[in-house]
Formats: C-alpha cells, structure tokens, sequence
C-alpha cells in the first residue's frame, strides 16, 4: 500500500483553509458593495467624504444602469454606445481625452470645493475654489466664469428643483444651452465640441455625497442621466484623478479582490512543498512483480499449479522423478521393473539405517488426494528420504 501524500495534519490544514476561503467568498459576495478597494478623501468616486462621489456610483449600481469605472484608456475604450462622466477632473489631461474619445457624449461636473479652513462640511473643512473651475472652462473651449447664484431656478425639462445647501454656482456669460439655470447663470447645460455633446454641470453639490441626499437632488440627477444611458454604457473616468491602473492581469492578480485567490494558490502551493520536502531525492525504485532466480521459477509454478487444483498430479510427478533420479545417482543396476528397484533402493536404505521404504512413500502419495496438508506433509517426506539416500552413496 503507498504512503498518503499528505498526512493527517495536512489534510485538516488544507480543508479548514478551504472552508475558510468558502466563508471568505461568501462574506464578499454579501458585503462586496461595503468593500472598497481604494480609499480616497476627494472628489472621486472612492470617497465617501462630502466632496466624493462614491454615493453617486452606489446609486447607479442599486438602479442596475449599466456604469462602469474605468482607470485605463478612456477615451480609447468610449465609442458611439457609451456616455463618459467626468466628475470633477483634473485638467492636466482634459483635453487630449475629449480630443481622443469617440463617445456619444460627455458629462463634465466642475470642481467646485477643496479642502481648507473656511467651512464646515460634515466634520472636514472645505473653501470653494472658483479658479480651478475657470481654468476647468478654459480646457473645455467654453467662455464665462463661475459666480454665485442662490436661484431661484428655472428647469427646462420635467425635472424637479436642486437644492444647493450652501448656495449655488453657475457659469455666467458662456455659450451652453441651460436646462438648469438661475439668475446669474447656468447651472446645467449643454453645448456641441465638434460631434461630441458636452453637458456641464457647474455646481458639484448637485451630484456629490453631500448634496446628493438633499431636496430632490437624487431624483433630478436620475432624471439627467437616465435618458442618456437608455442603450448606452456610462463610463466614470477616475484617470483624472491619478487612480490609473495598466490593464495587466499579472497586476489584478496582486489587488483587491484577486489577491485573496493568489495569497490561496500561493498557501496550498507552499503546503504541497512541505509535504513534499522529505521525499527529495532519488526516487526509492519499486520491487518488481517479478524475482528473478531458478526459486522464483518452482515457486510462480506451483503456485499455478495449485490455482489449477493439479495438487495430485504434481505429487505423482514430484515423486516418481525423485526416485528416479535417486536411483540413477546410486547408480542402480538395470533391473526388470518397477518392484525389483524399490527392493533395491530398500535395500539401500537399510544399509543407511533409514526406516522409510519406497511402498511406504508410494502409499503416502497414494492416500494424499487433493487435501493440501497431506500433499505437503507427503512431499516432505519424500525430500527427506531424498538426501538422506544420496547422502552418502553404498554399493548393494
């Protein structure tokens, strides 16, 4: 029977790591919405500060809208099907990503709070920042400025009012269409780049963690984005916000979530390895089937011989080529037959002292039958008398 290749402590080891990876599995399936696999306190869809939009992403997700999050590529990946959210982007690479994407259209939601010591927000503090949102409307080829505005609004489609908590900013004396707008300004609108729609939004509060929840906000930016995804994917770009991950399978094998598969293959690997280890070295070679030698031969032939259940015929035979062959080393003169030669072999053994006769030996051959212990016990019998004859050799 061959050793375990594994013993019994390594056989329990490896089913508790596997039960525990089977929790862990459905633990992540339950709570995988809680999981995040990067942590951010800005303006991006990985924070859960008042100034991120990690809400906004949970709310498409519930609705089942077909979103993504893309970290590579983006204006390459978008084509005809697909609508591009940029919420709050840094405007380093703005504009070569418009110029490079051939999505349907783009929306763009203007920076509009930075971390600071001005005011109050949930527990962080945060200043507005209008300068970044004007240089925003410089890359995106559109004239105006930001301003404040505290409304009262005026919507052009079916939508309910915002509600800017801490009042509102507007884009004042640009060239987009409005399909939110207040008295200094546009606070949602659209305009034409090239063959790409471009709507702006210019107040984050609108769509970010802390204003989402407030008024009917929720409601109206489900009623601006819905439309545009009816047969088309929306794609979060957060590559402008440096969260660029290289599409490499070799790189998700070592992140969030992967990494628990690969940390699982790479425990069993290293179990296997110890299980392994003291058995380095040549290979023990295994005992053939087979012997070899003239033993192995007599032995593999009686025992088929026994199998056949040709206990008797081999007895027979056994015994008349020993007294055959005792009779030829003895040097037996030629005699008539078979009774004349046993009286000599007879007479030889008596000049041995040997009590055993040949019609003894024949009777015991005779009254074996097929019972094994009597065909042994009759053979041995038969050895015995063998080389206690040819021993020693005397002339009769």
């Amino acid at each position: 029977m061959s050793e375990p290749v594994f013993s019994r402590r390594m056989a329990i080891g490896l089913g508790a790591l596997a039960a525990l990876s089977f929790l862990g599995g459905i633990l992540f399936v339950i709570l995988g919405s809680e999981i995040r696999t990067e942590h951010s306190e800005g303006a991006d869809t990985f924070s859960r500060a008042p100034i991120g939009h990690g809400a906004l992403l949970a709310l498409l997700n519930e609705l089942k809208l077909p979103v993504t999050v893309s970290r590579h590529g983006t204006g390459e990946r978008a084509g005809p099907g697909t609508v591009i959210l940029l919420l709050e982007p840094q405007r380093a690479e703005l504009d070569a990503l418009l110029d490079a994407t051939h999505a349907a259209e783009v929306v763009v939601v203007l920076p509009g709070w930075a971390e600071a010591d001005s005011e109050v927000v949930g527990e962080r503090l945060y200043r507005r920042d209008p300068d970044e949102a004007d240089a925003l409307l410089r890359v995106l080829e559109l004239g105006g400025s930001v301003t404040a505005d505290d409304g009262p609004w005026q919507v052009e489609a079916d939508l309910p009012l915002p509600t800017l908590p801490r009042g509102g900013q507007v884009i004042r004396g640009s060239g987009l269409t409005p399909l939110i707008s207040g008295v200094n300004g546009t606070l949602v609108g659209w305009y034409e780049r090239g063959d790409l729609r471009v709507t702006v939004v210019a107040d984050p509060d609108l769509i970010n963690n802390a204003g989402l929840l407030a008024g009917d906000n929720a409601e109206l930016v489900l009623g601006l984005l819905a439309p545009l995804a009816e047969g088309r994917s929306l794609l979060i770009d957060e590559t402008l916000h440096g969260f660029t991950l290289p599409p490499s399978i070799w790189i998700q094998l070592f992140r969030f979530p992967l990494v628990l598969v690969t940390l699982q293959v790479g425990l069993v690997l290293a179990l296997v390895l110890l299980a392994g280890m003291r058995r380095f070295g040549a290979a023990v070679p295994l005992a053939p089937a087979l012997g070899r030698g003239r033993g192995v031969l007599v032995e593999n032939t009686a025992r088929l011989l026994w199998f056949g259940g040709h206990n008797d015929d081999a007895l027979d035979t056994y015994w008349a080529e020993t007294r055959a062959e005792v009779a030829q080393r003895l040097h037996a003169p030629a005699l008539s037959g078979p009774a004349e030669q046993a009286a000599w072999l007879d007479r030889v053994a008596e000049g041995r002292d040997l009590k055993e006769k040949v019609a003894d030996l024949a009777a015991a051959v005779d009254g074996a039958g097929r019972e094994a212990d009597r065909i042994l016990a009759a053979a041995r019998r038969i050895h015995r008398w063998r080389r206690a004859m040819i021993e020693t050799r005397t002339e009769v």
